[in-house]
């Protein structure tokens, strides 16, 4: 009954904003993503965590797929750099973080990198794409880890209650954040925030499980080039788009 309750509740403020009958034309309006969230909601046995629910614009398969293989070829490039330099051990951490992204699929385990959750489109109900636009939706159980990408590599550890920033940094060996001045905090709702972490500009905030955090390379640890200047602002909004757990549940636009 609750569920039913909820769903009229949303459907009733989908009705509430949306445009009057011939206040513009006679033709259909097209469905929205808000109102297929609401419809897909009422055939679920169980409701959906709207913390890992995402979908994925059509527009948005091919550029990711790109976006990959650029990140791949940067850090490749990043990485035979330093290790002409003598810095095996930055280029055998970004051999780690090529490996894991080359393990990454394309679609369909994407999802945009921006808020297309139900409770973000109906406080945003103008801004809410149309259905026919949208390649895929899903959700995803909230998982047991955190994901860090530091000079250790790629390591997931285990998610706590009331767990922060610093906690998941002082889990690596010190040397893996050898320079590290900020950190990017990817949310499994697709958003990108970057924090101080070094001793003068120290942050911290709470994350949640699903997040996935990317310790910032120094300045000495990207070979002076432009693909390496561009590694720290590119990976984490590569990351944004990978989906917010393991155990995910995608449906597929008609």
């Amino acid at each position: 009954m609750r569920k039913h309750v909820h769903t009229l509740w949303l459907a009733l403020g989908l009705l509430a904003l949306a445009p009057s009958a011939g206040s513009a034309d006679d033709a259909p309006a097209e469905d929205s993503l808000a109102e297929t969230w609401v419809a897909w909601q009422d055939e679920l046995s169980e409701p959906i965590d709207w913390a890992y629910g995402f979908a994925l614009r059509s527009r948005d398969v091919r550029p990711i797929e790109h976006e990959r293989r650029r990140l791949l070829a940067e850090i490749e490039l990043v990485g035979q750099t330093m290790d002409i330099a003598g810095r095996p051990e930055v280029a055998q951490a970004l051999g780690a973080w090529s490996n894991t992204v080359e393990a990454m699929e394309a679609a369909p385990e994407a999802r945009s990198a921006e808020r297309l959750d139900l409770p973000w489109l109906l406080a945003n109900l103008r801004h809410a794409p149309a259905a026919a636009n949208i390649e895929h939706i899903g959700y995803c159980t909230p998982p047991d880890w955190v994901e860090l990408w530091s000079l250790d590599g790629v390591d997931r550890h285990e998610w706590t209650p009331g767990m922060t920033l610093q906690d998941l940094l002082a889990k690596p060996p010190r040397a893996a954040l050898r320079g590290t001045d900020t950190a990017a905090v990817v949310s499994p709702l697709g958003e990108v925030h970057e924090f101080g972490v070094a001793p003068w500009n120290r942050e911290n905030t709470a994350i949640a499980p699903g997040t996935r955090v990317m310790a910032h390379l120094h300045i000495r640890d990207l070979g002076g080039s432009v693909e390496g200047d561009l590694l720290n602002q590119r990976l984490p909004r590569f990351l944004a788009t990978r989906l917010p757990g393991d155990n995910c549940t995608i449906r597929k636009m008609p």
